[in-house]
């Protein structure tokens, strides 16, 4: 649900014509948000799920919707733990992988140290862990399946309903700006 009296004294300066084109943006953009969360919660990339429930985490609020929003971080932020864990369960299960992320972070200059982000640490991460053997490759692909399945579907459902609704919601000011 809009937060009315956020949404008016962010947005009502700007006109009816900028109100209608960020709505018009955000129908556009939706349905993909959607189905890209689905298909990368379906394949258990759990980088692009935390990408995708922080892109329409950034477009709840910007709309302020506190539902919506809430529910896209509880998504991102249940990404990011299980992303961690992985890290953690592979290294501890594969003790050699810290040895060669070691290795390899010395093997890089300083000015790219000076750069290595957090997410350019996730690929880096999923680079190396990526480079395992086939067996231990498809080991962890079981331990994250499993951890994809912790919650995140019902995550899911309730951000594509909340998300759904704020996009009605929006729908049905446009109406009104598009007739006043």
């Amino acid at each position: 649900m809009i937060d009315k009296r956020k949404f008016s004294e962010s947005y009502n300066d700007l006109g009816p014509e900028f109100i209608i084109d960020l709505i018009d943006l955000y129908e556009q953009r939706h349905e993909a948000l959607i189905l890209s969360l689905s298909t990368n919660l379906a394949a258990h990339d759990l980088v692009q799920v935390e990408l995708n429930a922080h892109e329409l985490k950034g477009v709840c609020l910007n709309f302020h919707d506190p539902v919506a929003s809430e529910d896209a971080r509880r998504m991102e932020e249940a990404s990011k733990r299980k992303i961690v864990e992985i890290i953690d369960i592979s290294l501890s299960e594969f003790p050699d992988v810290l040895q060669k992320i070691r290795q390899e972070m010395d093997e890089r200059d300083l000015v790219y140290k000076v750069i290595f982000v957090d997410r350019s640490v996730k690929g880096f991460l999923a680079d190396t862990l990526g480079s395992l053997s086939e067996d231990r490759a498809l080991k962890l692909q079981d331990l994250e399946r499993n951890k994809v399945e912790d919650g995140m579907p019902q995550m899911f459902s309730d951000l594509k309903s909340s998300s759904a609704l704020l996009l009605e919601e929006l729908l049905k000011m446009k109406k009104e700006l598009a007739s006043n």
